[in-house]
């Protein structure tokens, strides 16, 4: 089973998760998977970065944001969470 939250962000701009949807990634584990499409409205034919169990592979960059209560994700530690899950 595969559960997929999908995020659409400018290149280089941080990835946006709720509070609800980082306690539903750290809940689910490797069925939680994040896919990210970078520029969606530019790109005719976007290919997302898809990354299993998010919460642990960006835990160490993730930023609270406590008065919106959501995580921004940095653009640079989500590329590099798909690199290295592709090794």
């Amino acid at each position: 089973m595969r559960r997929i939250e999908v995020k659409g962000r400018r290149r280089g701009r941080p990835i946006r998760l709720t509070t609800n949807e980082w306690y539903r990634a750290q809940q689910l584990g490797d069925t939680y998977w994040l896919y990210v499409v970078w520029d969606p409205l530019d790109d005719p034919d976007p290919v997302p970065l898809m990354i299993c169990n998010p919460a642990r592979r960006l835990d160490h960059a993730k930023k609270e944001v406590a008065l919106s209560r959501y995580y921004d994700l940095p653009a640079a530690a989500v590329e590099q969470a798909a690199r290295q899950q592709e090794e």
